[in-house]
């Protein structure tokens, strides 16, 4: 069984957080930098400090609220707390690397990020403070209320018990806490994320070339979709509206299981498109069955009515 551990919900606020702790975050003038600081924000802590290669990252930090700090060395000797939020994903290692000797013995490096062994890995050369990763599993929104929303934690070396303090700060935004290590966290993302942004690029990528090629529009496949087909655009859209192509780029590239979740693909692809072609309904139902049993009867039913209920509600127009 995978180390996937729920966490129970600890209250934020009381001894748990204390108010008084210095944190800052290394690229908090970026989208997900600023929610954590919004977030540890929420949970009474005042003395926030960001530092960001961005031009704007004075402004940013006026308008949080939070101290901005020149350099990400000198946020990191200052802070109890420091926090590594960077794009792209693949840096992250070697931030950790220059910021590291800078923190403070008994203090706390973090890292958020959806890839988590490369920066856990750079994280273990320093002794003198604890470790623990961080995945926040959606966009950052206006409103710091992550409820419904997954949050893992990974605990590295955490001889001073911050855990504790960050649990009791995501626990006050509702959302469902786990805990891992960074390698399970990474084999499993590749299974949701590698596999589920492949799927939505190469879905939109047929749809868009094939829809092209016989002049059908986006607009006319969807006043005549099926509800399998609804729920798949609304994934593509999700990942459009972010505008955001390098994070998905970053997570394919950098996922070290990535490449193998790719080789499926083709493999799946191969294997159907020869049954298909041979007339081979033997080898599909074969195919179909073994999915039939890796998703569950009992399970698949009941998504499909959790599905149906989601599609009435929202109605969702592209206008």
């Amino acid at each position: 069984m995978p180390a996937l551990t729920r966490l129970n919900r600890l209250k934020s606020g009381g001894a748990l957080v204390n108010r008084d702790l210095r944190i800052g975050v290394i690229g908090g003038a970026g989208r997900m930098g600023s929610f954590l600081l919004r977030v540890f924000s929420g949970a009474g802590i005042k003395r926030l400090y960001l530092s960001d290669i961005s031009p704007a990252a004075k402004n940013r930090a006026e308008e949080l609220g939070v101290g901005y700090v020149g350099s990400n060395e000198e946020l990191a000797s200052e802070c109890d707390i420091t926090v590594v939020s960077v794009l792209p994903i693949g840096s992250t290692p070697d931030v950790i690397a220059r910021v590291g000797p800078n923190i403070k013995k008994g203090g706390l490096l973090m890292h958020q990020t959806s890839v988590q062994s490369p920066g856990a890995q750079a994280m273990e050369a320093f002794g003198q403070c604890s470790h623990i990763g961080l995945h926040i599993m959606s966009q950052p929104e206006d409103d710091i209320s992550l409820r419904n929303k997954n949050v893992i934690l990974l605990p590295g070396k955490d001889e001073y018990d911050w855990e504790r303090t960050v649990r009791a700060v995501f626990s006050g935004t509702r959302a469902r806490l786990f805990r891992t290590d960074a390698i399970t966290h990474d084999i499993m993302l590749a299974l949701i994320h590698v596999q589920g942004h492949m799927s939505g690029l190469l879905s939109g990528f047929v749809l868009s070339k094939a829809a092209g090629l016989h002049g059908i529009s986006a607009d006319q496949l969807t006043q005549i979709q099926t509800q399998g087909f609804l729920l798949g655009m609304l994934g593509l859209g999700r990942m459009v509206s972010s505008r955001n192509p390098r994070i998905y780029l970053d997570i394919q590239r950098d996922n070290p299981f990535a490449p193998g979740i790719r080789q499926l693909f083709l493999d799946g692809l191969y294997y159907l498109t020869g049954a298909i072609e041979r007339n081979d309904e033997r080898a599909f139902r074969l195919f179909f069955e073994e999915l039939a049993g890796f998703y569950g009867l009992d399970a698949a039913d009941r998504a499909k009515r959790a599905s149906d209920a989601m599609i009435r509600k929202m109605r969702p127009s592209r206008k």
